[in-house]
């Protein structure tokens, strides 16, 4: 068979060439059929939970303790502490308990290998109370810490009434009983020490002070300013004007708590010149 390009060339086609490509396009267009075979199985992993037996090794040891370490032998034996309704407080142990073995190891040797939920290990154990001990303790989960409300959390500030209103000569007595209220946060402290050293007048009333202004001056947020205010005010330091009527920002007034006593001035009697210069209290 000859073809021509399209130079017009003639050229010579080798026989069989047409049909070996036939071939080949029905094979690899051929669809392969389905076959019956075994899905593969996928591998499973079972995840083993550690259980919990509720004893701590104690970091601490007092001059009895050595005693009895030494009296037993001061061997490979490690002093506990047994939390509450745990495996082992349930297993009648409790805090200051010497573990020999448990499970056929040492407490040391048995951290680092631990053992699955549900297993029964038995546990030969010392107190100085009751003597050696042999008993069973039955592993479990260990509990979740259980997470206590924001509110809780944070120290409860106690409610003191407002008494009577502080003057520039009582600065300093104010910010040493603000020093030690104990209970207030360190942005009470701040705005306290704040409004009496750079805000007070002889009445003890501060300038009218907006909440951002206030953060600003203390370094804090808005809502850190809005509750060191409310700290001041519920202790009694701090006595706060509204301006909403007047659309104005607050006042404040610096005041000493009801629990403490105001500095009583006792006047000096009445003197004559030569006695002031020469001093005392006459």
């Amino acid at each position: 068979m000859r073809h021509s390009n399209r130079f017009g060339h003639r050229r010579s086609r080798p026989q069989g060439l047409t049909q070996r490509t036939a071939e080949q396009k029905r094979v690899l267009c051929a669809r392969p059929q389905p076959t019956e075979s075994t899905p593969p199985v996928a591998p499973q992993f079972t995840a083993t939970v550690r259980g919990w037996h509720g004893m701590t090794a104690s970091s601490r040891y007092t001059q009895l303790d050595w005693r009895v370490y030494s009296e037993l032998g001061a061997g490979d034996i490690a002093l506990v502490n047994v939390a509450d309704y745990s495996p082992a407080y349930r297993a009648g142990l409790r805090n200051v308990t010497w573990v020999k073995k448990i499970d056929g190891k040492s407490f040391e040797e048995f951290e680092k290998v631990g053992a699955p939920v549900g297993a029964v290990l038995p546990v030969e154990a010392f107190q100085t109370a009751r003597g050696h001990l042999e008993t069973l303790i039955t592993l479990t989960e260990k509990p979740k810490p259980k997470r206590s409300p924001r509110s809780a959390s944070r120290a409860r500030v106690p409610h003191t009434e407002c008494g009577c209103t502080i003057t520039r000569n009582d600065r300093p007595k104010w910010l040493t009983t603000l020093a030690k209220a104990k209970y207030l946060s360190m942005a009470a402290r701040t705005l306290g020490s704040l409004l009496c050293n750079r805000a007070i007048d002889d009445h003890g009333f501060t300038n009218r002070w907006s909440y951002q202004a206030i953060a600003r001056e203390i370094g804090a947020s808005r809502a850190t300013a809005q509750r060191a205010i409310a700290e001041l005010r519920q202790t009694g330091f701090l006595k706060v004007q509204s301006g909403r009527k007047l659309r104005r920002v607050n006042g404040y007034t610096l005041t000493w708590p009801a629990s403490e006593a105001a500095p009583v001035v006792v006047p000096f009697p009445n003197r004559s010149p030569a006695q002031r210069a020469a001093g005392g209290n006459f």
